[in-house]
């Protein structure tokens, strides 16, 4: 079972490489989609009615498609003072109740993300911006960054407890392991 858990980490790892790959792609577009409209507006005098709707949804990809992998290589926002000013112990308790709120607000809002996308699905709700793109296509995107930032918090607080679980048993006694 274990080597099973490991072996869908390794895809999970491999999907979230994939997306920041995607993501930075997505960033170049947005980039290249900005210059090309400065040219048609400015040279061409031919702006597009479509560019910043197009670039509004590349940011939502690079976003979202981002958020999995910093969640993974632990490159989000941390507070650090648990770690220098407490205990081995509580700075122990301090990081896996983090993690496990992290988690915990993660999923809630990709569970909602779900909910609101499956609506939007059953419904054929469409964006009000010039291209119409069906709106559960952008959702899927906000459901995909959030479970997958999900997992990763659940990992990292598996991975921790591993590691720490001696601290989980030492009844408050500090011990040197």
């Amino acid at each position: 079972m274990l080597s099973f858990l490991h072996a869908l980490g390794r895809q999970h790892d491999r999907l979230t490489r994939l997306g920041a790959v995607i993501s930075a792609l997505c960033l170049g577009g947005i980039v290249v989609l900005y210059g090309g409209e400065i040219v048609t507006r400015h040279f061409l005098h031919s702006p597009t009615s479509w560019s910043s709707a197009v670039a509004v949804y590349l940011l939502l990809a690079t976003v979202m498609l981002m958020l999995p992998s910093l969640t993974m290589n632990i490159d989000h926002v941390a507070v650090s003072i648990a770690e220098e000013h407490f205990t081995p112990r509580y700075a122990f308790l301090s990081a896996a109740a983090v993690l496990a709120i992290s988690a915990a607000i993660c999923f809630l809002s990709a569970f909602f993300s779900l909910s609101e996308t499956m609506r939007a699905f059953t419904r054929g709700t469409l964006t009000t911006d010039t291209l119409f793109v069906p709106k559960w296509w952008l959702l899927s995107l906000v459901v995909y960054g959030l479970t997958s930032a999900t997992i990763h918090f659940i990992r990292h607080l598996c991975g921790l407890v591993a590691r720490d679980r001696h601290l989980l048993i030492t009844n408050g006694r500090e011990t040197a392991q």
